[in-house]
């Protein structure tokens, strides 16, 4: 029998690794159960291997001489680069900072995969300290005090959601362990913000190998040295699976969009920030009826009752667009950012943008448990403001690694009708987390207020139901 070291290919520390050999179906299962739980990736996949839930092929790691020759003369030698669009790289990177994580999945053209920090106790994770910061006592004892707050307040926040859901007055779970594993994952998902985004945590990405350079040339350029020395590590350990087509192009790239603008801004400080939707541009109806030649009415009709369950619109709904500014706490970006179908350009954390909360803690609850985390998690997050203050000299780059996950931040979005189906469709749904449901809902609320036009899909696809416990089980 294979182990898994077969198929994973490491760097000189295995922080950064690639999948290689398997098939496409079993990486796709490998990268969703590296997620849901706290081993790395090589026991997953030899859980996996050892459980008989794959049966490994036969290695297939390196191209043959012909198909090395090829690539040199079409991809390298004309600059064909479409035809390595076709071959996939799948890479993980663990033991990176919240901070890298957050840069290498906002990336375009891929698909990414996070450890869930629902799913996941993070409370031994650890933190990544940056450059910037090596020697800094201020800053390791800040990291280290908001795991240790994080650590406290897991346990109170499962107890608190035990005793507004406990098991022996609900039918919604088929037994006692349903029940302790999904208030489990829900306490977990109260508190995760308090966590520092130099937290150590671990994220897969799939693309081709075109866009897989091109976000590597970039990362190579950032700002952030953490960030820098993963893509130099990523781009070594593609070059011995890809030795021909995993080459760069050339040596230079553009460097990634930055907007100055959005690096501050004034979300009100405070320790319970609501979330913000403001509609910047709403679709422009005469023009894409003048282009359809269909009325808004009968389009908007096509788009909903002329659809099958779970289908998306026609592609005529792709000319109808809106932007949105969103400001947010980061863990529920954290959720949200990793969609590719909608273009979103992400400010720079600010760290005076004050502090977003679960939805739970807003809610007319009044279990004693559950006040009593709400307020050690405030008492919490301002020790962590004190502390922040006296690491601001040393840079908003390097002092993003010491914000907690509740800090605010702006993002811009540009989302058409036919993947805004999409977006509200699956983040409305009562299986998601409480948080990111309550911002998809503003979403549309706010479309709903702003182009009547939209309100009848609004109301078919999204789900508006108060679920502050989330899906059971």
């Amino acid at each position: 029998m294979r182990k898994a070291e077969d198929y994973i290919h490491s760097s000189s520390d295995h922080t950064v690794k690639i999948v290689s050999g398997l098939p496409e179906d079993v990486v796709a299962m490998l990268f969703g159960k590296f997620s849901r739980n706290p081993k790395n990736l090589r026991d997953t996949l030899q859980s996996m291997i050892d459980t008989g839930h794959l049966d490994p092929p036969e290695l297939a790691q390196n191209a043959s001489e012909k198909a090395r020759e090829f690539h040199k003369r079409v991809t390298i030698g004309y600059g064909h680069k479409s035809v390595s669009d076709h071959a996939v790289i799948h890479f993980a990177v663990e033991g990176a900072s919240a901070v890298a994580e957050r840069d290498f999945t906002e990336a375009r053209l891929i698909a990414a995969t996070s450890k869930s920090t629902r799913y996941v106790n993070f409370s031994e994770a650890g933190f990544v300290t940056p450059p910037e910061m090596y020697g800094v006592t201020a800053y390791q004892n800040h990291c280290e005090q908001l795991i240790r707050d994080y650590t406290l307040l897991v346990p109170k926040a499962v107890e608190a959601v035990r005793a507004i859901l406990p098991f022996d007055k609900q039918d919604l779970f088929k037994n006692e362990k349903g029940w302790l594993n999904a208030t489990e994952k829900r306490g977990l998902d109260m508190v995760r913000d308090v966590l520092p985004m130099s937290v150590k945590t671990s994220f897969g990405i799939s693309t081709s190998i075109t866009g897989f350079k091109e976000m590597m040339q970039k990362r190579k350029e950032d700002d952030h040295g953490e960030i820098v020395a993963l893509a130099h590590d990523l781009s070594n350990v593609a070059t011995e699976v890809f030795p021909v087509l995993a080459t760069p192009l050339s040596t230079g790239c553009s460097p990634k969009f930055k907007l100055p603008g959005m690096k501050m801004f004034d979300a009100g400080r405070g320790f319970s920030t609501d979330t913000r939707v403001k509609l910047l541009k709403s679709p422009d109806w005469p023009l894409v009826e003048q282009v359809t030649g269909v009325n808004c009415l009968d389009l908007v009709r096509r788009w909903t009752h002329d659809r099958g369950h779970h289908q998306v619109p026609a592609r005529d709904a792709e000319l109808a667009e809106y932007w949105f500014e969103v400001i947010m706490p980061i863990a529920i970006h954290r959720d949200l950012g990793r969609h590719r179908m909608m273009t979103q350009l992400c400010s720079y954390i600010d760290p005076v943008g004050g502090y977003g909360c679960d939805p739970i803690f807003r809610s007319p609850i009044q279990e004693p448990r559950l006040i009593d985390v709400f307020r050690e998690r405030e008492i919490a997050l301002k020790a962590s403001d004190t502390r922040m203050e006296k690491l601001r000299d040393f840079g908003s780059d390097a002092l993003e690694y010491a914000c907690p996950m509740a800090t605010m931040v702006k993002v811009l979005w540009k989302v058409n009708v036919r993947e805004l189906v999409h977006l509200l469709g699956l983040r409305t749904t009562p299986q998601g987390h409480p948080a990111y449901r309550r911002v998809a809902q503003q979403v549309a609320t706010t479309i709903k207020y702003h182009d009547t036009w939209m309100a009848v899909l609004i109301d078919e696809i999204v789900n508006f139901n108060d679920v502050l416990i989330g899906r059971p089980g």
